[in-house]
């Protein structure tokens, strides 16, 4: 299951209109895994349909490496050239084919970027005991979170594509944790603010000049939470309400608008493209997850890997769309095992 998919799953468990025309891919799915490799995890997909994500190596030592999986289908492993390393974990990828994400050695979490031509750069913000990237864009900024050393306080960072950091959130603005940031192409970040220990969450917007302004449920319930934002600075993500069941929404200057897929129990957005279009997953009563994409019109398209399982649990989890329709996530199939897919 991906980090966004993990996230969805345990807290569900305790008319878009702008001036660029819809767009959306066909709907040709072509299931994969790297070579060697089982329980993939796509992560993201950039406007060429390269897709980044991690699997489990299954021919080698049981390490968890990355893959990056081109627009023919060629597959390349990354590992982080760092000695110990046991997982390398792409969370984003912008056109420029920049990678970020995070590594782990013998001591910790680590931030890493690896330019198109594969050569890498570690970093972690300073006081960081963990960190976490979570977002690149196309002028190289990195978003997302890092663990405090000594105080154990969950912030989040922005990163400038020649190293220098701004950090915001932790307690007295954003709650107890920022859970996550991500980043649109003018540099604002929106993510999501925890309190009394994961039992509350709000979300906020950090605008490019730095003013941070959080925001509550306004759909009641106790949970809300931002998956992703567009390069036109439009919002997606869920809430759950009073019964503890979650309703997709995106918001823009206007304001937040809710949206269920019709008939579904739960209805969760987990990426929104450069047109508005939006993709996610739901489920009804037998809670086998079903792929689905909204348009800009707010009309819905169902969808599901066909070799995806039908049991509780299982089913087809988009993770990314880009801006051309297509949309990577991963399926899981009547064995409970993960795989890749590509919708396009």
């Amino acid at each position: 299951m991906t980090r966004r998919a993990l996230n969805i799953a345990l807290l569900i468990a305790v008319g878009l209109l702008i001036a660029i025309p819809a767009t959306a891919a066909g709907g040709k799915i072509i299931s994969f895994d790297p070579p060697g490799g089982t329980e993939t995890q796509p992560a993201a997909i950039n406007a060429s349909g390269t897709v980044v994500g991690r699997y489990q190596d299954i021919n080698g030592d049981g390490t968890q490496p990355g893959f990056i999986r081109d627009a023919s289908g060629n597959f390349t492993a990354l590992r982080a050239p760092v000695s110990g390393t046991t997982q390398t974990v792409p969370a984003w990828l912008n056109d420029a084919g920049q990678i970020t994400g995070w590594y782990t050695d013998s001591r910790s979490f680590h931030g890493f970027l690896r330019d198109a031509g594969g050569n890498y750069t570690s970093f972690d913000p300073p006081d960081s005991d963990r960190t976490l990237p979570q977002s690149i864009n196309g002028a190289g900024q990195i978003s997302g979170v890092y663990i405090t050393s000594g105080t154990s306080t969950v912030v989040g960072f922005l990163r400038d594509s020649t190293g220098g950091y701004v950090t915001f959130g932790g307690p007295g603005s954003c709650g107890d944790a920022v859970v996550n940031a991500v980043l649109s192409a003018s540099g604002e970040v929106a993510g999501t603010c925890s309190y009394h220990g994961g039992r509350t969450y709000t979300f906020f917007i950090r605008t490019a000049s730095g003013i941070l302004t959080e925001y509550g449920n306004i759909f009641g319930g106790t949970v809300i939470y931002v998956q992703a934002i567009n390069d036109h600075n439009i919002l997606a993500g869920y809430y759950t309400d009073a019964a503890g069941l979650a309703h997709g929404f995106w918001g823009d200057s206007s304001g937040l608008h809710s949206f269920d897929y019709p008939g579904a129990v739960s209805t969760v957005p987990t990426g929104i493209n450069l047109g508005g279009t939006i993709t996610g997953f739901y489920f009804g009563a037998d809670s086998v997850h079903h792929g689905f994409v909204r348009d800009q019109l707010g009309n819905f398209t169902s969808f599901d890997d066909p070799n995806a399982g039908t049991k509780v649990g299982q089913g087809t989890t988009p993770t990314a769309i880009n801006r051309s329709g297509q949309i990577a996530g991963q399926f899981v199939g009547p064995n409970g095992v993960a795989h890749g897919f590509l919708r396009r």
